[in-house]
This record gives structure tokens, C-alpha cells and sequence, in this order.
């Protein structure tokens, strides 16, 4: 049953992939998929879908500020956020999930 979760994820993961590829070619996509064995209903819920996003430029180094607040404004490494519905709506509309479990990054 844990093998069966592992390909599962491995799947779904190398499914989104492709699909982000062919949908934004320019760009390099990480994704990592969450799930989990419902024996209830004998089916596999997934928790989460986190995607890095990369436009492949190389960045100069950046100073890092560790920030206590939670108040965190936008910072460089945050994904634009046109780029990021898009991403969100593909995956989402895609597979039939909320939106809610995607998450976006940059790489």
C-alpha cells in the first residue's frame, strides 16, 4: 500500500510537470506532492501540491534579512502574481482540486 502511495505521488508529480512545461515552456518546474491512504474510502486525498517555479536566470546573490514579524511584505522571492494564478488555475482546473492546497514558490 505505501508503494502504491509512492507511485502515486511520483505520477501525479512527473503528470504536473509535463503539463506546467507545455502550458509555460520557457520556465523550469519542481513539484512535490502530498498525500495520503483514505481506507475509509479507499482512496488517496492529496494534502498539498508544492510547485517551484524557475524563468532559468541565473540571480545575483541577494543579503538575507531574517524577519521576526509575520508581517512579511512581498519579497523577490515570491512568484509574480499573474504567473502564479496561472500556475494555480492549470493545476487546480487540471485535476479537479482546490485551490487552496497549491502552492506557488520561486525556485
Amino acid at each position: 500500500l505505501n508503494n502504491t502511495l509512492i507511485n502515486f505521488q511520483d505520477n501525479l508529480k512527473s503528470y504536473c510537470e509535463k503539463e506546467l512545461k507545455n502550458k509555460f515552456p520557457s520556465d523550469t518546474f519542481s513539484v512535490a506532492i502530498e498525500a495520503e491512504y483514505d481506507k475509509v474510502n479507499n482512496e488517496f486525498p492529496i494534502k498539498s501540491i508544492k510547485i517551484g517555479v524557475s524563468d532559468g536566470k541565473v540571480r545575483k546573490v541577494e543579503k538575507v534579512d531574517i524577519v521576526t514579524t509575520s508581517d512579511n511584505n512581498k519579497s523577490s522571492n515570491d512568484v509574480d502574481a499573474q504567473l502564479k494564478d496561472s500556475i494555480v488555475s492549470l493545476v487546480s482546473n487540471d485535476l479537479k482540486l482546490d485551490k487552496k492546497i497549491i502552492y506557488v514558490y520561486k525556485l
